[in-house]
């Protein structure tokens, strides 16, 4: 969020929304290209690592590692060719765009790296290698930039942030051989490696098609608006997402333990973890976006004063986000617990009803018709899978609140 603000005071509202623009495909680009093998890893490295079978650990991220090498070549071509012929349309910039393009090696990258240290019970090495660091590193470096009176522009943001990225990312790999965790070919494996390549597909339907549904009015506003309706959806968005973080945080702890639970028939152990995690996200995540959205107007000025008059936006994505929150962690539970394959053919309903509900509210009112789309499709989407869930596991993943262990598991937390 801190980079969203600094870029969106810094450049002029088209720029930030052409920056917004040309993230949505790099983000798009890296979920296709690391095709879902991040959930994945967490579940089959993690239970791995919860039986202590390092060489099994290894196997696991050798493959994750090749998947998402050959696809990221591949998809940089694929991304360039699609540039020279669609160079001319008035929603691309090329010389802007070439540089995510070439970014989206160590991007990737970095989501396998991560994965690696959070399957192996390593958090906070997996928080670190998130691309939320590269955020960091970008905005102190603009920053630095425009403290010393260099100038920034939009391809400035875009470089620093290939060159971040590039940094990180090789960081991550010295850390990985450091820690004796290099990925590691295993032929023993290799009748395993059908099932896992299954889930990741199942797992890539999921988190793009999640994607696309709570990104998806970017693209909408870039091709049937301009780029400041973009930046006027963008910036609310980010800040509301910003929460969305703390769940990713709780997610990344518990995955490789409700794996291990699972794997080794621990039912007992697997819903005490998800019920702690549960309601961790939910008392903080809840009033935290309750207050978001009554106090829009106020936390939109961090944006800058042009951004005020927009607060609404971020008032209907609050409430959609804390609608969705109550449903707990139902997702992780479906990932973790082998059910890829059916929660991917659930979610590809629901998001394509909220994709093309975006569309038309898009094109109908803008941005606020964007942000109506995406707070339907946050507020619906967990709800849809904790009623998976109790279909199919007979359990429902609501926190059931207690005030005496919320503040027992808070203490704890924090």
């Amino acid at each position: 969020m801190l980079l969203s603000i600094v870029l969106a005071r810094t450049l002029s509202q088209e720029d930030f929304g052409r920056y917004s623009f040309c993230m949505f495909f790099l983000m798009l680009f890296s979920m296709l290209t690391r095709h879902g093998l991040e959930s994945v890893l967490l579940r089959y490295g993690g239970a791995a690592w919860h039986k202590q079978d390092l060489k099994r650990f290894r196997g696991y991220a050798s493959w994750a590692v090749s998947i998402t090498v050959r696809n990221s070549i591949g998809m940089t071509l694929l991304g360039g060719l699609l540039l020279w012929l669609g160079g001319k349309m008035h929603w691309i910039n090329p010389d802007l765009m070439i540089w995510f393009l070439v970014a989206l090696l160590p991007w990737s990258m970095l989501y396998a790296i991560s994965s690696m240290f959070k399957a192996a019970h390593q958090a906070s090495s997996g928080i670190f290698f998130e691309v939320g660091t590269v955020h960091h590193l970008t905005w102190i470096a603009i920053v630095f930039l425009s403290i010393s009176q260099l100038g920034i522009s939009v391809k400035t943001v875009a470089i620093t942030t290939f060159v971040c990225t590039t940094l990180v990312c090789m960081a991550g790999l010295l850390l990985l051989k450091q820690k004796r965790l290099w990925p590691q070919y295993n032929e023993q494996m290799q009748g395993e490696k059908r099932a896992f390549l299954q889930a990741c597909q199942a797992t890539a339907i999921i988190v793009v098609m999640q994607m696309l549904a709570n990104n998806g009015g970017v693209f909408f506003l870039g091709v049937l608006w301009n780029q400041q309706e973009v930046a006027v959806f963008s910036a609310p968005a980010r800040i509301a997402m910003a929460t969305i973080l703390f769940t990713n945080l709780v997610t990344l702890i518990i995955s490789p333990r409700l794996s291990g639970h699972y794997e080794a028939g621990e039912e007992l152990g697997f819903q005490q973890m998800l019920q702690k995690g549960c309601l961790v996200v939910f008392a903080t995540n809840f009033p935290t976006l309750i207050s978001i959205g009554v106090f829009a107007p106020q936390i939109m000025i961090l944006m800058g004063d042009s951004y005020v008059k927009f607060w609404p936006i971020l008032t209907i994505i609050a409430v959609g986000q804390s609608v969705g929150v109550i449903a707990g962690l139902a997702p992780t539970v479906l990932c973790m617990t082998g059910m890829e394959r059916i929660w991917s053919r659930v979610t590809f309903c629901t998001t394509m009803f909220c994709i093309f509900l975006t569309a038309l509210l898009s094109y109908s009112w803008g941005a606020t018709g964007a942000a109506i789309g995406a707070a339907t499709y946050q507020a619906s989407q967990n709800w849809v899978a904790a009623i998976t869930v109790r279909y199919y596991h007979q359990y429902w993943t609501v926190p059931r609140i207690s005030l005496g262990k919320l503040r027992r598991i808070l203490s704890r937390c924090f």
